[in-house]
């Protein structure tokens, strides 16, 4: 889904629900290619670009080798296929995973808790980095 805001700056909200990671591949390279045809598509008309939701990745917290996509403050390790996915969408897009710059406290850094207890973020909010 896509929300087009009449703002200073013309702005296209892409709102996400990714595949699972155990989500077959061909499902998960189709969800990839369609977010990318949307940021293209919003880009075409001259519009900056937010996508925000759940995205079923963990990108990890190497900021050193994310190409400039992320912040020093990435709360978790474990970095998974869907994870690369989004850092490769971000370098190819400029994009900034803003859950990665401001440094909150631990307890506040994690968007899923599974029934094991098991903590990990894999919602996010990208963004453009000339909106920062």
């Amino acid at each position: 889904m896509s929300l087009k805001l009449e703002l200073e700056t013309p702005l296209t909200l892409i709102q996400v629900y990714a595949p699972t990671d155990n989500s077959g591949a061909a499902e998960k390279e189709s969800f990839f290619e369609e977010v990318q045809k949307q940021i293209e598509h919003a880009e075409g008309r001259q519009r900056k670009v937010i996508v925000m939701g759940d995205l079923n990745g963990r990108v990890g917290n190497n900021y050193q080798e994310a190409m400039g996509c992320m912040g020093r403050f990435a709360g978790e390790r474990t970095i998974n296929y869907n994870g690369q996915r989004i850092i490769d969408l971000c370098v190819a897009n400029e994009l900034l995973i803003t859950n990665s710059l401001i440094n909150h406290k631990r307890i506040h850094q994690f968007t899923f808790e599974s029934s094991q207890q098991q903590k990990s973020i894999i919602d996010y909010f990208l963004m453009q980095k000339q909106l920062r």
